[in-house]
């Protein structure tokens, strides 16, 4: 570059006004991205915002659950690198033919905004029952559960002092008497605002800033956003009750996995990053990432319950999570409505989640699947996180877990029932 003087009409000054700069090599970019798996997670969820023609865009991060490296990140729809500026949202180009001008403009600028934004860690939402790990592995760690002995019992709604309508649980009737167990896997409502209530706002608020999910993480990647959540004090009984089944907070989805992460791989909250090392022109690295441990949140013997406890809904729940023969994983869907995003009290939007990991004894990758306000009343009524981030979940890491060299090990039942391939014999 040559910065030069100028006089009043705009003529340059002798050359001695002048000063050139020469052009310098700049550094290459390793990142722990992975083509492959970006592109499976983008297939995947192009698929899944389709069928469920999600209003407020679908998203998914998949991580290493040991460094906190990031194998993809992906969002639905998204826009063209190559031609940034055009609307690529078939929904809002379809609205855009209805408007006048002004309008036009504005509703042109908002579609080109959100597009920009990553939704994995900009934009908040109100996680639901995936949340419910969280709640467990704080309770756990302070001893207020004993999985073998303690009763949580549901009729099917909780009265709460303040509120005009019951808290409902999803199981109409309600589950009755049930383990701590029965109660993850079921996802019930009454029992972990039960576990909220004994751990209580000040513990819960401690444990809820040592998961990360008030603050932003500091991933190398720009405007990041942190949690939205009362602060000591100002937390009711009503507000702790929703924030323990994930109502009542609103976090990014980056913060969420993490979170999970941490309630999994030991108790360790680490670092996400998606800038592997900078190298110079000479081959030298300039700046390497690895993995960084933020606190260790809870002990390794509470992530090893919870790991196990994850792994007993996947295989007690059946179609309503991922499993995959040759693999052991766990996992928690999530449903939650989304109160943050209502305009009318008539709205009624929710969000259709699911988080994962395998191997669920020594986890090595890390999923989240969010479909931001499935359009439930042209989709069947489906919106459930089990309904639809489950099988984009399943297909995900069905692809994922072979290519990452993640080899599946069966048992005498799954090897019993395995497909065999038949080869074509006509003719012979």
């Amino acid at each position: 570059r040559t910065i030069s003087a100028k006089d009043s009409n705009g003529n340059e000054l002798p050359y001695r006004y002048s000063k050139t700069y020469p052009a310098q090599n700049g550094n290459d970019l390793y990142l722990t991205l992975d083509m492959e798996i970006q592109y499976i997670l983008e297939k995947y969820l192009e698929e899944m915002s389709t069928e469920f023609m999600t209003k407020n865009r679908s998203c998914a991060i998949l991580m290493n659950a040991k460094t906190g490296s990031i194998y993809g990140m992906a969002q639905y729809p998204s826009f063209d690198l190559n031609n940034p500026y055009d609307v690529v949202d078939t929904k809002v180009l379809e609205e855009l033919k209805t408007l006048n001008d002004e309008d036009y403009s504005r509703r042109q600028g908002e579609s080109r905004e959100q597009q920009w934004r990553n939704k994995c860690i900009t934009e908040v939402y109100e996680p639901g029952s995936v949340f419910k790990v969280i709640t467990s592995a704080a309770a756990f760690e302070e001893n207020l559960i004993d999985i073998v002995n303690d009763r949580f019992y549901c009729s099917g709604s909780v009265h709460l002092d303040g509120m005009e309508e019951p808290v409902k649980c999803h199981e109409v009737g309600g589950h009755d008497s049930q383990t701590y167990q029965e109660s993850l896997t079921h996802s019930c409502n009454p029992a972990f605002m039960e576990i909220g209530a004994r751990l209580g706002d000040e513990k819960f608020l401690y444990y809820y800033d040592a998961f990360g999910l008030r603050d932003p993480l500091g991933i190398d990647l720009p405007a990041e956003s942190g949690g939205i959540q009362y602060t000591l004090g100002k937390l009711s009984n009503v507000d702790l009750a929703l924030s323990s089944i994930g109502q009542c907070e609103t976090i990014t989805p980056l913060q969420m996995i993490t979170a999970y992460c941490a309630a999994i791989n030991g108790g360790y909250l680490l670092k996400p990053y998606v800038v592997e090392r900078v190298v110079d022109e000479d081959g030298n690295v300039v700046m390497k990432n690895e993995r960084t441990v933020t606190r260790q949140v809870i002990s390794e013997e509470t992530s090893a319950i919870m790991r196990d406890a994850l792994y007993k809904v996947t295989t007690g729940a059946g179609g309503g999570n991922v499993t995959i023969k040759g693999y052991a994983i766990g996992g928690k869907s999530g449903t939650s409505e989304r109160l943050s995003r209502k305009e009318k009290k008539e709205d009624d939007e929710y969000g259709a989640s699911y988080c994962c990991f395998a191997p669920a004894d020594d986890p090595e990758v890390i999923l989240l699947v969010l479909a931001d306000q499935p359009d439930k009343d042209n989709n069947g009524g489906r919106y459930y996180g089990s309904q639809v981030a489950v099988p984009t979940a399943r297909n995900i890491l069905t692809e994922v877990l072979p290519y990452l060299g993640i080899s599946p090990e069966y048992t005498d039942e799954e090897l019993a029932e395995l497909d065999i391939k038949v080869p074509l014999l006509e003719g012979s």
